[in-house]
């Protein structure tokens, strides 16, 4: 009696509200909240620059760094570079992006637990 009303109220409510939708939202965020990665900065990070330049006057109206990360590689980074352009080399940091980074870091040791 308990089970066949149960299946009813679940049938009645997946036609009214698709509870698969629900079901599948919150299983993906637990599965994530649960399995979630730690990432840091090392050689399998990448930063870019970009500027956007008004075409009239050639002013830079703004300035993009955008840091990009590689997950699942067994192989460093700049190997992989170094097979597509064998003459790039890793620039030095500039200052602008070494104070970025130092303030990022700092950002996430705010953010971190504090033990």
């Amino acid at each position: 009696m308990l089970c066949s009303c149960g299946v009813a109220i679940i049938a009645i409510l997946y036609i009214l509200f698709d509870v698969n939708y629900f079901v599948r939202i919150i299983a993906t965020v637990m599965w994530g909240r649960l399995f979630e990665k730690k990432k840091k900065l090392f050689d399998k990070t990448t930063i870019y620059e970009q500027q956007f330049i008004s075409l009239t006057d050639n002013f830079v109206r703004a300035v993009v760094l955008s840091r990009q990360t590689v997950t699942g590689l067994k192989v460093p980074l700049m190997d992989i570079i170094a097979e597509i352009e064998p003459e790039t080399r890793r620039p030095e940091p500039t200052k602008e992006l070494q104070l970025w980074l130092e303030s990022m870091e700092e950002s996430s040791k705010n953010l971190r637990k504090q033990e």
